[in-house]
């Protein structure tokens, strides 16, 4: 639910305004009890309109799950709409055609103005809504993509290309090559991606896609079958694809593995026979960030205890905490106390990761002078008591980081004036190119959860700003950095598409 947008909740509400709004839901009652009241017509008219309340009812239910279902309340409103003009139309139609000399004529005009209403009030609000959506939809996968995918066709017999899930169908389609995930299945791999891109740790980041690019999730289904335990096969999998062939092979022996299956295992996580990888990071991923963020820097000690050992007694979900991960007792019994203190799944999903995600979605330019680095921002982070809060600017002190400032305006969003007085925050962190090296700088006493991330481009500062868990990530440095700071990844395409957005590949060096 979480990486496919229109699987996200929604609400009854937003399911009537889709139909056009509470008068055409009325009217879809209205036409449900008009069945019912049609008995002495039929004794089937009762037993279709209990058919379609409960559909309507199942529908309503269906959108709190997932957007998608949205279509399907449509659907049984048309059904409600139609009975109620069928319980109309008989009896207007007679009685306006009561009014002529011939009534099959008065009964046509009777038609003609029903079906006029109807499309005036029904019918061309719900044409003009559906036309402005088409006019202003545009698709996601255009001519620059097609020309990315057949380059690396051309370039490579045997390859396999790593990016985000959604457009893994068209990568496939288009290239004629193979794909790390798409939308039938995301499966491990999403934690793998996310974790390739959220790291910090290039070297980290090159292992997975060794690993990926040799066997996909097998390395891990085979522990399993191995190990018989999900916790103890992730914990190894994690643990053995950071480490050398010959490391990983002591560690899984060391684990209880036989030679043959320690054997089978790095089969599929250090193979010799790698085919070309390329990686790809577009500029759509960064309004994707909390999803990836929070996937990639998913903690399985965490979900561990608050899955399968919460409820049991604390002391035998500390020994199993203990003997499954390796936590000293001290961090296990915490850990399991915190546990305690989740009121739902959703804080659950909280703390066993967080939501990271990029503030400025393109990196701003700064002004600077002697002493301080001005970077204006004016974007609008929030809402309370009516007025938005807006991101006004940041100045950066180069002399003392810790000296940095955020600053934040209320502002009326009807007006734009400034309401109120302004506030002054201390960043994350401030984190800056310093020879050749991204070097951070923590702000004590700081009360504002982002980093201040300053990089040189073409001599002029730029400014982004980020949750610190993605900061110094491999997307940054491939995104925004366009690869700086890294050694394994290859630059071989860089090219924007007729929405704007940027599409960088790169061909990974496993050497």
């Amino acid at each position: 639910m979480r990486t496919v947008a229109e699987l996200r909740h929604s609400t009854v509400g937003a399911a009537i305004d889709s139909i056009g709004g509470l008068f055409i839901f009325l009217l879809v009652l209205a036409g449900i009890a008009s069945l019912a009241l049609r008995y002495k017509e039929d004794k089937k008219y009762p037993f279709y309109a209990l058919v379609l309340a409960a559909w309507l009812a199942v529908m309503a239910y269906s959108v709190t799950t997932g957007v998608r279902f949205h279509a399907f309340f449509g659907y049984v409103s048309a059904f409600g709409i139609a009975a109620l003009f069928g319980y109309l139309a008989g009896p207007v139609l007679k009685k306006i055609g009561s009014w002529f000399e011939n009534p099959s004529l008065g009964k046509g005009i009777a038609f003609i103005i029903i079906v006029g209403l109807g499309i005036a009030f029904i019918v061309a609000p719900a044409v003009v809504a559906t036309n402005e959506i088409v006019r202003n939809s545009v698709p996601n996968f255009d001519d620059e993509w097609v020309g990315l995918m057949h380059l690396i066709r051309d370039s490579s017999e045997r390859a396999i290309i790593t990016s985000w899930w959604d457009f893994g169908h068209f990568f496939q389609a288009m290239s004629e090559r193979s794909v790390t995930f798409d939308g039938a299945g995301q499966g491990r791999r999403i934690f793998w991606v996310g974790k390739t891109l959220s790291t910090s740790n290039e070297e980290e980041a090159v292992n997975i896609l060794r690993m990926l690019n040799c066997g996909q999730e097998e390395s891990y289904e085979k522990l399993l079958e191995y190990t018989g335990s999900q916790i103890t096969a992730t914990m190894l999998n994690k643990e053995t694809t950071q480490m050398e062939r010959e490391e990983a092979r002591n560690t899984l022996l060391e684990a209880g593995l036989t030679s043959e299956q320690a054997e089978e295992v790095l089969g599929y996580s250090h193979c010799d026979d790698l085919i070309d990888n390329y990686f790809i990071v577009s500029e759509d991923m960064v309004g994707k960030s909390s999803v990836w963020g929070h996937f990639g820097n998913w903690n399985f000690t965490r979900s561990y205890a608050y899955h399968a050992l919460r409820g049991i007694p604390t002391n035998d979900a500390v020994s199993l905490l203990m003997e499954e991960t390796g936590l000293p007792e001290d961090k296990a019994r915490e850990t399991m106390m915190d546990t305690t203190r989740l009121v739902d799944a959703r804080q659950a999903e909280q703390w066993i990761s967080p939501f990271p995600s990029y503030l400025t979605s393109r990196p701003v330019s700064c002004s600077e002078n002697e002493d301080v680095i001005g970077c204006d921002i004016n974007a609008q982070i929030g809402s309370q008591a009516g007025m938005a809060i807006v991101l006004w600017r940041v100045l950066v002190d180069k002399e003392d980081f810790s000296e940095s400032t955020v600053i934040l305006r209320g502002v009326d969003p009807a007006t734009g004036n400034v309401v109120g007085q302004q506030t002054v925050l201390r960043p994350n962190a401030v984190v800056v190119e310093e020879d050749d090296e991204l070097v951070r700088h923590e702000i004590p006493g700081s009360d504002f959860e982002f980093d201040l991330f300053l990089f040189d481009d073409l001599g002029q500062k730029r400014l982004l700003i980020s949750h610190p868990l993605l900061t110094d990530s491999m997307f940054t440095r491939l995104f925004f950095l366009e690869g700086k700071h890294t050694e394994n990844f290859e630059l071989i395409d860089d090219r924007t598409t007729f929405r704007g957005q940027r599409i960088l590949t790169y061909k990974v060096n496993f050497d």
